[in-house]
């Protein structure tokens, strides 16, 4: 049954299946499932991550193609856990379980010991499926890339991607169509295109729409948003906190936030103040001050505040304007509730509190000696 839910196109449901698989296989009760690797679900899998490969090399080096470019890597992370567990499935209790995620993020020291426990342990099928896609120093065939480049054009991806169910996809997708490439438009079949919050924004915020879109199918009575959620997250990547978590994931924090105006002069918030949000600056510059002296000017995608999403300590500073500006701000107690939810989104602020600990440590030795 497990094995039959293993569906390639909900990656999620995938993992959450794969990982019950382990879990059995390492308690060694159905033993004669799991005598030979799953090779068909591998290698279906494993074409989905190579496609998704000659698709970047298509799209790497258009304009703004951020979003498409980082919603493929999530994919490819997702898929490569995957494969990784399915072939763990012949030799559960192997230490290759443990390095899963560090093979994902390559960042693995041992990846040498690794690439050559790979080789002695599985048979030579598995083996040229596993090495292209971890080890960085072994490239996919030439002949393979251009023959599936062939097939799957940005034209048919990109209108296979605005069709599809998967509602992020679908809107990143039709946002760069209508954006970059409008030739893809008339190629879309807009009938099969479901309606979400975020195109209801795209479409609420713009006036003049090619006429072969269905604007009114899209559209809501809501009212027009300073900045989309697209937009938001767009930010959003480019701030430290967040950078490595998933557009989609990242777009339930835009969903979240707030854009407000501050004019010159005027003060986000002042030293000894309850701290209870965060702030990413949109455009403009904010001044931290500490009395008369300034510590730092912050532009474009910078963040200040950040550490009141983790305590209710009081501001240590303030915080102030030196030109028109326009902030996102996101509150702690819903940022509270998606965390509860997104461990993702806790593990990447652990991450940079942990960077940064270091690196004021790493000052510190450098003022001592």
């Amino acid at each position: 049954m497990l094995r039959s839910l293993i569906n390639y196109n909900i990656h999620d449901l995938s993992i959450v299946c794969t990982e019950a698989l382990l879990k059995i296989a390492k308690k060694q009760i159905k033993q004669k499932y799991f005598e030979r690797p799953f090779h068909d679900e591998i290698k279906i899998l494993s074409d989905k991550y190579f496609k998704l490969h000659c698709f970047t090399l298509l799209i790497k080096e258009n304009e703004n193609s951020e979003l498409i470019l980082d919603q493929i890597n999530s994919d490819q992370k997702k898929l490569l856990q995957i494969i990784l567990k399915l072939v763990t499935l012949q030799i559960p209790n192997s230490p290759i379980d443990s390095h899963i995620k560090h093979i994902i993020n390559k960042s693995d020291s041992d990846l040498p010991y690794i690439l050559e426990f790979f080789d002695t342990s599985f048979e030579k099928n598995i083996r040229n499926i596993l090495m292209p896609i971890i080890d960085p120093d072994i490239n996919f065939n030439k002949k393979d890339i251009n023959k599936v480049q062939k097939k799957n054009s940005i034209d048919l991806i990109m209108k296979s991607w605005s069709e599809s169910k998967h509602k992020w996809k679908s809107v990143i997708a039709i946002d760069y169509v209508l954006k970059y490439d409008k030739s893809i438009i008339e190629k879309i079949n807009w009938d099969k295109v479901s309606p979400s919050i975020y195109l209801a924004e795209i479409f609420n915020k713009k006036l003049d729409f090619n006429p072969l879109i269905p604007v009114n199918k899209f559209k809501t009575q809501s009212e027009k948003t300073m900045f989309t959620i697209l937009e938001k997250t767009l930010l959003l990547k480019s701030v430290d906190l967040f950078e490595n978590i998933p557009g989609e994931l990242l777009s339930k924090i835009s969903q979240i936030s707030n854009a407000k105006n501050y004019d010159k002069d005027e003060y986000i918030f002042n030293e000894g103040d309850s701290g209870d949000s965060l702030f990413i600056v949109l455009n403009g510059e904010i001044i931290i001050k500490k009395g008369e002296k300034i510590i730092a000017k912050l532009e474009r995608g910078a963040s200040l505040g950040e550490m009141a999403l983790l305590d209710n300590e009081t501001r240590s500073a303030d915080a102030l304007a030196s030109k028109d500006s326009t902030l996102l701000k996101i509150n702690q107690d819903v940022f509270y509730e998606l965390m509860e939810s997104n461990a993702d989104i806790m593990k990447q602020i652990i991450k940079l509190l942990t960077s940064r600990i270091r690196a004021a440590n790493s000052k510190l030795e450098k003022s001592l000696k």
